[in-house]
Formats: structure tokens, sequence, C-alpha cells
């Protein structure tokens, strides 16, 4: 090192007195030059710029000294490494014998970053051909090559990190390099084959299109130039064929498709298996045969195409420049197959293929913003098909993100805002958020605007706005949205090929708008012309395309619009056919089969009440298909909440048919109201079966089913942005790979159930419970499962089997004005601003539809089981389960009567002849009995939850009685565990603060909880009712949050809260989605719970009665009496307050 220093003093000095005037050092033949040479090149085998810098200029001074050949040789060679490098202090004269010696290392290094994945060189390379070329005159023999590879190294540079300067100077030293070489010159080809290509990327970028037809008309002569076996013809074929898609794309023109085909076809035929750039060649086939089938609708291109993508794939190390554009190929292809097929393992293929070509792309990519806006549609399909609304704020989020990072004139620009336009018009259609649609008609507008007519997406995008302001006019009634829909639509199909794939979609959007305008205006006409061109669309569409369903249950909305119009046998017939074929359609999403059985069924339910009880009865086989284990819970709500009523419907069809017997109508209306009621909490209840069968035989396969079921019933947490962004930014990703891992998880677990059940005496494991199963619930009493629809029936079982009871007085309209009068009057009850005299009167209204309910409902149906009366002293009270479903879940059946009646064996009321429970179905009833019957016996251990205030409610939501009920109940159950919220005075003790935590830390170990707080119950999102704890605005005790819990010990939960037994969401009645059941599946096989907001000063006196009713003679508290110590608890405050109902018909049991 002191050797380096003494030498590079030594130079410095020399190069000093030279600046100075003193040319001596410069001639002298110093032994340190010798010396200097020797160091140019270090121990490590680099060279020393800074000592061959020094060298340099001391030969370029001895040359201007005394100018002799090998002076000037010598400090060429030494300063060579400073121009590499990028040194500026050289001297002038020498800058073009300098860049002359440095090409021939240029071209080195641009060829390591073209066999590199490494982009850090690239920079350096691109400044070193700059520096080549402005120092290489013109007219110097090799500057044309350096043009040309400087071009190269921008067109790279630009291609992996997207600085959108470099094609512009790309395609200025490609245009110079082309000028400036004749006709003829062995490397014309190879400058016009890279010039064509950097036209080709500008116009995708910028779409100008003088730059498309550059770009063709130079690769058509690079091609002419190149002799056919020239080893670069593949490239340019390839390339031509690039060019030729791009503008078939553009215009339309199906010649060039054609041609890009046959060039495409003849490059790969000419590149051996394994050669380098064999992959880049069938990546650009593959996409010019997906457009093919695009514009065809030929299957054997893309399989074709897929089959080329795959390939290019397995071509393709990781870290390549163009492996994440290729994943992005492959997943554009296996989109376009599932839209085809509905195979949904290539619409979840396609989106992982998305998702990684954006994780391996580099920051920068220029073509992000086509991945992106790949991986958008593939969302928004994956929304359209099951319903994953975090998909489809993702696909938002990426199509949003997409068209930030669009320069404006974009290739793709415009398809990215027709896209994003319909994924907000699906966000509308979910949320009903009027700005989406604005937002979803405004990108419409402008999508359709910058695509020239002719061009080939221009009919889809026509289409996409039409079908907005279609819906806007759905809203609004602006007879201007409807008539631009309308010709938008006809442009469309207009300009859409015979043949082509989408021609029937465009057919039967414009069917659609057309009966849409007759519904509005009574033109015949245009109900005339709309069933016209939906049979046009329904003949275009191909047998078992999953759109074909769709398409024929628009023919058949405008079919049964003529009927109702004209009256005409052969329209209803025709209509009814056109439904019951697209509930037919297997690749159609269950959904739309569902809607399509529902409409058939309903146009021949009077006429074949078979049929139609057939096709309903596959619409309810279907339901649990809309709404699988791999979506979020808000997901399967919203998925099931679209169907309802389909139980009563399907149910009450099963009971019309004659032409089965009265005990098979029964049977099979039981089994489709079990089916299609409480779909959620079933799937989760036969996931809990007793597995000590399966832990004593296949322990590994049970503690593999436990894991993957308390995964999959675990809450995700609140929906976060999904926005795909570079991977060091991006804070969601892990939100994005749970939803991902649960899609995982569900087919995993799915696979494991199949599995569990080929093994021997494991074939029914998990499975809905057998009719004799249902059966077998009656043995305690009967199990009465009421429907109302068209009719409304009592399906009664008993030991003696299942038999039918009408119900004539209760009707629909009747028992939807009495719900609604009903709760009007219980507002009113605890309005603080009603009168006392509104009051009274609320009272008596709810004592009349009370009476109205036993007269109408529970008479009829104990007068059939024979309970005429109360049971005789000393008898025990017989039982009656009532499984109400839909709309009588929202009436208190147990309390039906005539209350007023005077006391005595004739007073007309449920609870002076039976003690009632309340089960969802009779599948919940039986889980609840083998819960019960797993641990009998006292019950030793509880929890009080007491929250006498609430945080954050206003004044603190006090509720005064509530420190009495929990003494009240501690007294009773002494063995317990108290957490309850703090006084004023109180001090704090977390440990003991009535938080989430540590009510989930004590539930396991307690067989009673007991929570005396408010209560929520969400109608918006059923999922989130919750009971109000300390924490409840940070970490609220959910429905969802209880979904994973599975309780050993315990027994009997007491919910004294508001609401706990009450389903908000009319839409999901059905689905009996409130905390009652919540703590059910939980474990609790009893549940006390309330049906509205109770009063916390009869809530002590029912709690004291309660338990007072469940002590057993030897001190101790049984909860299998918790049903019958609920009857008498609320039997005394009945007759304490006969005339005040509200008070005391809320509380119910659920359970066994």
């Amino acid at each position: 090192m002191a050797e380096r220093d003494d030498l590079l003093h030594a130079l410095w000095e020399s190069v000093r007195r030279i600046a100075t005037g003193d040319l001596s050092p410069a001639l002298e033949e110093a032994a340190f030059l010798q010396v200097g040479r020797a160091q140019i090149i270090g121990d490590d085998g680099a060279i020393d710029l800074e000592v061959a810098h020094l060298l340099g200029w001391l030969h370029w001074c001895r040359y201007w000294a005394s100018p002799e050949d090998s002076h000037l040789e010598a400090a060429v060679g030494m300063l060579t490494p400073s121009f590499v490098y990028g040194i500026d202090a050289v001297p002038e004269p020498l800058l073009p014998a300098l860049a002359d010696k440095a090409a021939p290392i240029a071209t080195e290094m641009l060829q390591q970053v073209l066999d590199s994945a490494d982009n850090a060189p690239l920079s350096n390379v691109v400044e070193l051909w700059q520096r080549i070329v402005r120092h290489t005159p013109t007219g110097h023999p090799g500057r044309t090559t350096m043009l040309s590879n400087l071009a190269i190294a921008l067109q790279v540079r630009f291609e992996r990190t997207g600085v959108p300067d470099d094609l512009e100077q790309a395609i200025e030293a490609g245009r110079e390099a082309v000028q400036a070489t004749p006709t003829g010159h062995p490397g014309r080809a190879a400058m016009l084959s890279n010039l064509a290509t950097v036209l080709r990327l500008q116009f995708e970028r910028i779409g100008v299109p003088g730059d498309l037809e550059e770009a063709i008309e130079a690769g058509r002569e690079a091609l002419q130039a190149t002799p056919t076996d020239h080893p670069h013809r593949a490239g340019r074929l390839s390339e031509l064929g690039n060019a030729l898609h791009v503008r078939f794309e553009r215009i339309g023109v199906m010649d060039d498709l054609e041609e890009a085909i046959e060039a495409g076809r003849k490059a790969v035929q000419a590149t051996p298996t394994g050669h380098p750039d064999r992959a880049a060649m069938l990546s650009n086939l593959g996409g010019a045969l997906r457009l093919r089938f695009d514009r065809t609708g030929l299957m054997a291109n893309l399989e074709e195409a897929i089959e080329a993508s795959r390939e290019v794939l397995r071509a393709t190390v990781a870290g390549h420049p163009y492996h994440a554009g290729r994943l992005s190929n492959l997943g554009i292809a296996l989109q376009a197959r599932f839209r085809r097929t509905g195979l949904m393992a290539d619409l979840e293929e396609a989106i992982e293929a998305g998702r990684e070509a954006l994780r391996v792309a580099p920051a920068g990519h220029p073509d992000r913003v086509t991945m992106l806006s790949n991986l958008a549609i593939a969302l928004q399909v994956r929304f359209e098909r099951i319903g994953v609304m975090a998909d489809l704020e993702e696909a938002i989020e990426a199509g949003r993100e997409a068209l930030r990072a669009a320069p404006a004139g974009h290739l793709y620009r415009a398809t990215m805002l027709s896209n994003l336009g319909g994924a907000l018009q699906a966000r509308f259609r979910r949320t009903e958020v009027m700005a989406d649609l604005e937002q979803a008609i405004e990108a419409g507008r402008e999508a359709v605007r910058i695509t020239p007519t002719g061009q080939p997406d221009h009919a889809g995008r026509l289409s996409n706005l039409g079908n907005a302001l279609r819906v806007r006019f759905g809203l609004t009634g602006a007879m201007a949205d409807l008539d631009e829909a309308i010709i938008a639509f006809g442009e469309a199909v207009q300009a859409t090929p015979a043949g082509h794939p989408y021609q029937a979609g465009y057919l039967s959007n414009l069917g659609i708008a057309l009966r849409v305008r007759f519904e509005r205006t009574g033109v015949v006409a245009d109900l005339e012309r709309a069933i016209e061109t939906g049979g046009e669309a329904v003949r275009a569409a191909p047998a078992g395309h999953p759109d074909r369903a769709t398409i024929l249950s628009s023919l058949g909305n405008a079919l049964q619009a003529r009927y109702q119009h004209t009256r005409l046998q052969s329209d209803l017939d025709a209509a009814l056919s056109a439904y019951a074929g697209a509930a037919e359609i297997d690749s159609a999403p269950p959904s739309t089969r569902i809607l399509a059985a529902r409409l058939a069924a309903s146009l021949c339910a009077r006429s074949c009440p078979g049929r139609a009880a057939a096709l309903l009865e596959e619409a309810v086989r279907l339901l649990p298909q809309v709404a699988p284990r791999r979506l979020e819970r808000s997901d399967q709500q919203h998925a099931i909440g679209t169907f309802a009523g389909l139980a009563a419907d399907a149910a009450a069809l099963a009971l019309d048919d004659p032409s089965q017997p009265a005990q098979r109508r029964a049977t099979r209306a039981l089994g489709l109201l079990e089916a299609a009621r409480a779909v959620l909490l079933s799937e989760a209840l036969h996931t809990r079966s007793d597995l000590t069968d399966l832990r004593e035989r296949h322990p590994e396969l049970a503690t593999r089913f436990v894991e993957l079921r308390e995964m999959l019933d675990r809450p995700t947490g609140a929906s976060a942005p999904a926005l795909m962004t570079a991977a060091a930014e991006d804070d969601t990703a892990p939100y994005r790979q749970t939803r991902h891992d649960r899609r995982h998880l569900a087919e995993e677990f799915a696979t494991l159930l199949d599995h569990i059940r080929t093994l021997e005496g494991f074939a029914s494991f998990a499975l809905p419970p057998t009719t004799e199963q249902l059966l077998a619930q009656t043995e305690s009493g009967p199990v009465v499962v009421l429907n109302t629809g068209h009719r409304s029936d009592a399906l009664l079982l008993t030991p003696g089997g299942i038999t039918t009871l009408e119900l004539p007085a209760l009707t629909h309209a009747i028992v939807v004005g009495q719900i609604n009068t009903f709760h009007q009057a219980l507002h009113i009850t605890t309005n603080p601003d009603s009168t006392r005299a509104e009051r009274i009167g609320a009272q008596d209204t709810i004592r009349g539809i009370l009476g109205w309910l036993w007269d109408a409902t529970a008479e009829p149906i104990l007068r059939e089981l024979g309970h005429h009366q109360p049971p005789a002293a000393g008898q025990p009270w017989p039982r009656v389960w009532w499984a109400p479903g839909g709309l009588l879940s929202l009436l208190p059946i147990h309390a039906a009567g005539h209350h007023t009646d005077p006391p005595g064996p004739g007073r007309r009321t449920v609870m002076d002849r039976v003690i009632s429970s309340y089960t969802p179905t009779v599948g919940a009833l039986r889980h609840a009995r083998r819960r019960s019957a797993a641990h009998p016996g006292p019950a030793h251990r509880g929890l009080i939850v007491a929250m006498p205030t609430t945080p954050g409610l206003p004044d603190q939501g006090r509720l005064p009685n509530v420190p009495a009920e929990a003494a009240t109940v501690r007294a009773h159950l002494p063995h317990s565990t108290l957490l309850a919220e703090p006084d004023d005075v109180t001090p704090a003790d977390s440990s003991q603060a009535p938080t989430f935590a540590n009510v989930l830390a004590h539930l396991p170990a307690c067989t009673i909880a007991h929570f005396a707080c408010h209560g929520h119950s969400d109608p918006a999102d059923p999922s989130a009712s919750r009971l109000l704890l300390h924490d409840h605005q940070t970490t609220p005790l959910t429905i969802a949050a209880l979904a994973p819990i599975s309780l050993d010990q315990a027994r009997l939960a007491y919910l004294s809260a508001c609401s706990t037994a009450l389903i908000a969401a009319t839409t999901l009645l059905d689905e009996a989605t409130q905390l009652t059941t919540a703590f059910q599946l939980a474990g609790f096989p009893h549940v006390i719970g309330t049906l509205w907001p109770i009063d916390d000063d009869i809530a002590v006196t029912i709690a004291d009665a309660f338990y007072t009713h469940l002590t057993t003679s030897d001190g101790t508290l049984d909860p299998a009496l918790a049903a019958c110590a609920l009857h008498h608890a609320v039997r005394s405050a009945r007759d304490e307050y006969p005339a005040t109902p509200s008070l005391w018909a809320a509380y119910i049991h659920a359970g066994a």
C-alpha cells in the first residue's frame, strides 16, 4: 500500500510540473513509469483506475512533446478504462479514439446485460454507449453499429425499468442507424428489426398510429433483407408478428392477426427446442392465438395458447427479465378459458399467476400497468362468480393504480377505463353507493371516446357503458339514459361480426334494454324486438357456455313480459322453457341457476306444482354453493340473503305436489326446510360432530380436521384496501395472504372431509342428519316446523312421524302486517318520548297480536298435538320445540295467547299449555341434545359478566339494576367468577375487567355463563351483532368472534341483554344469525335470549326466578332444567303484569 502511495505521489508530482509548463517529466525515461505499468493491475486482478489514468495522461503529454505512435497508443490504452467508467478528465483530442477503443468492451457489457436479470449495470451500459456515439464522428464506419447498440441498450432499460425518455432516444438512434446504412448492407436488417421493436413499444405506450405503421414497414423490410437460413430470421419473423398483432388490436383487420399467427408459427418452427429465444417466440405466438380465440371463439386456439404459455414458463428461469410478463400472459389465457367453461380452477390459477407476475415485476416495469389491469379483471370475475367482496375492492384499487401509471395515449388505457367502470358497476350493485355508478359511467364514456370506431374492443366498451346507463335509468327513471344505452348496445351489436364470442352477450344486453323500455313506455315494438334479439342471443351462445344461463333468463323475462301483455300460452311455455334451460347449465354460476329455477317455478306453480317443486328442490341443493366456506362471513350472508324466501317457497310447493302421498310431501318439505334454513349455521354444526370415534381410530386426521375448522371459522378482521403495489411498499400483503390461505384451507378441508368419509365407519361423517335422525329428536316432545309463503303450514314431528297442518288464517300479507304493527308497538313502549297513553295503547296492540297469533297459529297446532289444557297438578309439563323460520321468527310464538283471560284451565295461551323452546332447525336441536348428553349433571363453575355502565354509549349506557342482577345470580351460583365494569369509586383491576380477552379466557372452564349488559343486533351485518363489553369499541364480542370457539364444559348461557335472539336483517331471517345461536354453536346446549330490548328492573326478577327454578332439591343447579325454569319465571312475571307483555314475552329458551 505504501509503495502504491509513493508511486501515485510521484505521478501527481510529474503531472503538476507538466501543468506548469515543465515538459521534462514527460520526456524522461524514468524508472517509475515501468513500475507504474506493473501496478496498473492490482493483486485482485482489477484495474487501478487512478494509476492508469495518471499514466495515460503522462503518455499523452509525452506524445504531445514527442509525437510517436507508440506514445499515442499507450495513452489511449491507459485512458480507455477511464472512458469506459465515465471519468471525464481525459484529453479531448483522444475522445474519438477512446470511443472506438471502448466499443468492443461496451458490446461485451451489453451482451452481459442481455443475458442477465441484474438491472444494476443497465444505466452504466446505456451511458457508455451514449458517450461512444457522442464522440464517434459521422461517417465513421462503425457508427451505425454503435447507434444500433445504443438503441438496444435504451430499449432494454425501458423494458425493465420503464424510463419513458429511453424509447424516444432509442427511436432517434435507431432511425439514424438505418438512415446511415445503405440498402444491401449486411447489418441493415438487424438495425431495421431493432427500430421496429422500439417503434412498436412506443406505440403501445402513447398510441401514435404513425409509430406502428413505421414499425410494420421496418419489420417487413428487415424480413425481406434476411436470408431464409439466417440465424436471426426467426426473431425478425416474431417481431413482425408482434407489430401486426398490435395493429389488429388497434384497428381490427383480421388479415393482420392471421399474418401475425403465420409469422409466429414460422418463427417457432425455425427455432429448435432449447434455444434461448424459443420461449419469447412461443410467448408471442400464444398471445396471437389467444386473440384469435377472443375473435372467433375457437377453443383449439385457446388451448394451444395456454399450452404455449406453459411451455414458455417451463423454459423461463426465476429472475428472467420477462418472467413477470409471461406469468401475466398465462393468467390472461386461463381467465379466457374460465369465461368459456366456468372451471374455477382456471380462474384461481389465473389470479395466482397475475399476483406472482406483479410480485416478480421490478419497480417501474413498463408492463406493470397491464399486469395490474389483467389481475383486476380476474379478481372482478371471481367476485361476480362467488361474491368475495375483498376481490372486488382489490380489483378496483388495482384498476385505479393501473390508470394512474398509464400515460395518456397508452394502447390499453381505454381497456383499463372500461374494466374499471365494470368493477365500479359491480360494487354499486352490491353497496348501492351512487358515486360508484357515476364514476362507472364517466369511465365508460371516456373509454368509448378514446377508442377508435372499428377497433375490435369498441363494441365491448359501448356495451359496458350501456349497462351502466341502464342501471342508472333503473334508479332515476331518466329516459335519456335508457335511450342512450339502447343506442350504445345497438352500435355494439352492429360492430360485432357473426360468430364473435361476445356477440351473444351484446345481443342479450340490447334485448334487456328494449324490454325495460317497453315496460316504461308500453311500446310493443320494443318488446317484439327484445324477444327477437334475445332469441338471436340464445342461438349465438354455445351450448354449455356459462353465460348462456343469463342469456336464456333474459329471454325468459321478455317472453314473460309479452305473456302478461297478450296472455298467449305459447309465450308462457317459451318463458318457462328458457328459465328451466338456464337452471340446468352446470357451468353457470349457482346464483344464476337458482334465480332461473325460482323464475321457472313461479310460472308453473299452479299448473304443475310437481315440476315447480322439483325446480326449487334443485335450487335448494345449489344453495350451499353460493356461500362456500372460503368466503368471509359477510360475503356468505350477502350471498344467502339474495335468496330470501327460497326455503318457504320450496317447502310450500312440495306440499302442493299432488303426485306425492301426504307423508312423502311432508317429509320432502321438511328436508327442503332443513337444507335451505340456517345454511351457514348448519354447515358449522355438521363439522362439529362428535369426534370421539375419529380421535380414537384416526387421531392425526381428527387433529387436522379441528385445526382446519378453527382456522376457517376464525374471522379475518376488518377489510383492508388491497392495493397491488410493489412488494417493498405493500402493507396489505398479509391481508391478501390471509384470503389466499383461506381458499387453500377450504380446499384442504373439503379434501379431508372426502377422505374421512371413505374410511370404514365414517361414510356419514359431518353430513346432515337423516330423516330418521331428525324424528329421533321428538322423544322429549314434538317439534313444530313452521312455514309461511303462498301457503302456510306447520310440520308436526312426533314419534309417529311427520304430519302437515295447514294454517289458512296465516296468510303472507297478514303476517307481514302484524309483524310491522307488533314492532312499531314495541318501539313505542321503549321510546322515552312516548306518552303514557301511547304506551298503554301499544301494550294493548301487542296483546291483540299475541291473541291473533294464538288463534291463527298456536291454538290449531296445540290442539292437533293434543294439548288442550295445562297438565294436571303433579304432572310434568309437556314440551314443544318451535322452529319458526322466516317471518314468524320475528314474533314470540311461545307468548301467543289471550293473557287477560281469567286464570284457570281454560286460559288460552301457549305458556299455560306447554313449555316452549326454540331451534332454528331440527338438525340444530340434535346438535344441542348431543352436547347436553355429553355433560350431564349439575353445574359447578360459573362466569358472570356485568356491565352497569358501558364506555362509549350516551350517559355511559347506564343499567342501574345490573349490580343487583349480578348479586342475585352470584347468590345462586357461588362458585363463579365475576367480571364487572368498575364504577366511579372502585379502582380498576384489569384481570377482573369484563373485556373480550378476559371473557374468552374464562369461558372454557365455566358451565354457566351469565351476561348482564347491553346487546346490539346489527341489521347491516348480522355477524357483527354483539354483546357490549368494556372494550366493545375496539374488540367486540360479536357473532363472528364466537364462531371459532368450541367449549367442552359449556352447559347454559343466559344472555340478559337486549335483542340477543332477534334477527334484524330481513333477508336473513332463515339464517338465524343472532347471538343466541352463536352461543349454541360455541357449545352451550341451553341459551336464554331475548327477542327485543328488555327492562333491567324486570330482568333481575326473572333471573332470580329462573335460577331458583333451576335449583334442584340438593341445592345444585341443573342446566337441563333451563327451559322449565324460564317457563315458570316468565309465567310468574306474566301473572304479575298480564297487561304489559313487552316486559316478559321477550325471553326465550333455545336449545335442548
